[in-house]
This record gives structure tokens, sequence and C-alpha cells, in this order.
């Protein structure tokens, strides 16, 4: 079954999101969305046409008041 939908349409995507824009313009087609939440699952819709996985997202370090920064229990007030 051959898709619709290409690595150009889900790139489109990606510039819109990227820029904050809600309207998408695609080869042949102009596409006003309503939400960012809205784009966000057409682009997974569109990647698991064309056949992209999500790759798992890397971790990054947060800061938890009762642990401290990076989890290290350093007051963050302690360096000024």
């Amino acid at each position: 079954m051959a898709t619709i939908y290409s690595q150009s349409d889900l790139d489109a995507l990606d510039r819109a999101l990227g820029l904050g824009a809600t309207e998408v313009r695609y080869a042949d087609r102009t596409v006003v969305y309503r939400s960012v939440a809205e784009m966000l699952k057409t682009r997974r819709f569109i990647a698991s046409q064309i056949g992209i996985t999500q790759q798992p997202r890397q971790g990054a370090a947060e800061f938890h008041k009762e642990v401290g920064y990076w989890g290290y229990g350093i007051d963050p007030y302690y360096f000024y």
C-alpha cells in the first residue's frame, strides 16, 4: 500500500513547529492547524505512515528541591 505522505511533508511540519507557526505549506496545499497539539498528533501520524519510529529521548538534568541540583544535594545558593 502506497502512502500519500513523504519525508518532505514531515520536514515542512517540523519547520513550522520550530517556528511556532500553525500554518504549513505542503507541495500542493496549505493547512492551518488549530493547535500545536494537533500538529504533534499529525506529525506522529505522518511519521508512522512513512515508517519512522520515535527514538527514545535522552534525559536532562532537573532540579528537585528535596535533592538539589542534578541530584547531588548541592544547595543552589551555596555559590553566591
